[in-house]
């Protein structure tokens, strides 16, 4: 019997003109997200996917996918999934990111929308130069 991927209370959105992948929630699904970076397995995860349009973006993202290597931070969009693809140090990194995150958006207004970036930039040995821009959002 084939198991259904867990559903993580998560949306996510990607844009193509300019590239950009967004991922966002509340401060509960992102705790949940950064337990789970924290112990990664490759079975992909389910994201929220809203009745509304992806406005001003281009589509929503179904699928979570988080795959373990032993390279610098990737993240990319593959048809309908997000793949975040790093080594477990960098997995660690992205948790406490994701963690502070949540702590944070519990502090202040909701109107403010906390959030982080996850870029390559020249010289930078901890993400990926094909890694797509991507934007973490509480």
């Amino acid at each position: 019997m084939e198991t259904k991927p867990a559903l993580l209370n998560l949306i996510s959105r990607y844009s193509l003109e300019p590239i950009e992948l967004i991922l966002e929630g509340k401060a509960d699904a992102l705790r949940q997200l950064a337990a789970i970076l924290e112990q990664p397995a490759s079975s992909p995860y389910h994201l929220n996917r809203p009745d509304h349009s992806p406005s001003p973006y281009t589509g929503f993202l179904e699928i979570l996918q988080i795959i373990q290597t032993d390279t610098p931070l990737r993240v990319k969009r593959q048809e309908n999934k997000l793949l975040i693809i790093g080594s477990e140090i960098q997995f660690m990194n992205l948790a406490h990111q994701v963690q502070s995150l949540a702590n944070e958006s519990e502090r202040i207004s909701p109107r403010l929308r906390p959030h982080f970036h996850v870029e390559y930039y020249e010289g930078s040995e901890d993400v990926m130069a094909d890694s797509d821009p991507f934007v973490v959002s509480a």
